[in-house]
């Protein structure tokens, strides 16, 4: 299991890697016996620290967190499945992560509404990092089972702790239109 400080307000470049006792895994960086010859180089011991810190914080005030961003991710599903034809939840309804929210449309391409979205100001993603601006579904998207015209369609919309509901309305309201764009432009005939 890998970890990414960033991904709970931690410094970008640190992780933690949990190997299970008995699991073959060769080192990337060779050189130095640090890590019992996994990784060579000197630690950082800044962004360790800072690491410790960001996740001492993000257990201690976890539960408000969770109470600040789960209604506001429950808004946006709610409302996206009810303003949007041929949308989709993807992932459990319930058992999900507080603050993740994701979506197929039909008929679409993700990456022009990824656009569209980025020139109205909101920041959102269609997939993985080392999918972007592949022309095919991801292979989360066809796991699922979503067919070639609803898995190009993804999209998913994360919340932070600063995330306001101010921000969220503002979204819901830009969102129908450029879904309906996206389409438009995508040749979709539904609109």
């Amino acid at each position: 299991m890998s970890l990414g400080a960033h991904k709970f307000y931690g410094p970008k470049g640190i992780g933690v890697l949990y190997v299970r006792k008995g699991t073959p895994i060769f080192p990337l960086q060779i050189g130095g016996g640090q890590e019992a010859g996994l990784r060579a180089g000197t630690q950082n011991v800044p962004y360790i620290v800072g690491f410790a810190e960001a996740l001492r914080l993000t257990t201690e005030e976890g539960a408000q967190r969770i109470a600040h961003v789960r209604p506001l991710r429950d808004r946006i599903i709610g409302t996206i499945l009810e303003e949007i034809p041929d949308s989709r939840l993807t992932g459990d309804p319930i058992n999900r992560l507080p603050n993740h929210s994701s979506f197929a449309f039909k008929g679409m391409d993700g990456n022009l509404l990824l656009t569209l979205l980025d020139a109205a100001g909101f920041a959102c993603s269609s997939g993985s990092a080392c999918k972007t601006g592949n022309p095919e579904p991801s292979e989360v998207m066809t796991a699922i089972g979503l067919s070639r015209e609803w898995g190009l369609g993804s999209l998913r919309v994360t919340l932070g702790n600063g995330t306001t509901p101010a921000e969220v309305n503002a979204f819901l309201k830009a969102f129908p239109r450029l879904v309906k764009k996206a389409r438009v432009l995508t040749g979709d005939k539904r609109r």
